[in-house]
């Protein structure tokens, strides 16, 4: 279930802090294509510019990721996603969240349009491109050479974007999103 993420921002804190420089997580569980620098900016409490919410297991209320973006508020999109699954394990609970943020993004927000982007070859290169085909949007093209990874390696990145208007899920999440169909097309069943 997603939760804001300010009023457990010192457990989330510790959490970013064991797996921000950690190579096996950022090659294995990190699904976001953008991740900043500054921590203390996704601790804040600061809804204006940036949404930073939990994925909490309800049972065990257990912190399983964070789902962050930043936005701008004219014109009105989402950038610079931030997905990150603590769990270290394909985790339902965290996979549902972050669909069901992307959904709020244009629900919730009112946002036109939401842009990330993602290592080229990694294993969630795939689960986005998957996404946008069932959700809409498109592949913006291939920065070459765009960052450097953990390794000093320079790397290519994907960028993407869904438009509110080409997103096809809009009104038929509710019903997708409560049968699993969704999440099970997307991320494998």
């Amino acid at each position: 279930m997603l939760q804001y993420l300010y009023p457990r921002r010192e457990e989330v804190s510790k959490l970013l802090e064991n797996i921000y420089f950690d190579e096996d997580y950022m090659n294995n569980y990190f699904i976001g294509g953008y991740i900043d620098a500054d921590i203390s900016d996704i601790l804040l409490d600061n809804t204006w510019q940036l949404i930073a919410k939990i994925s909490v297991n309800t049972e065990s209320n257990e912190i399983l990721g964070i789902v962050v973006s930043e936005i701008h508020r004219s014109p009105l999109y989402a950038h610079k996603l931030n997905l990150i699954n603590f769990t270290k394990k394909s985790n339902y609970i965290f996979r549902q969240d972050v669909l069901l943020f992307f959904h709020e993004l244009f629900t919730k927000y009112n946002v036109e349009k939401v842009k990330w982007n993602v290592f080229v070859g990694s294993r969630n290169e795939k689960i986005y491109d998957k996404f946008i085909n069932i959700a809409g949007g498109r592949v913006v093209g291939i920065f070459e050479n765009d960052t450097i990874n953990l390794h000093n390696v320079s790397v290519d990145i994907k960028y993407y974007e869904i438009s509110k208007k080409d997103y096809k899920l809009l009104y038929i999440f509710d019903t997708l999103y409560k049968q699993s169909k969704l999440i099970d097309n997307i991320f494998g069943g």
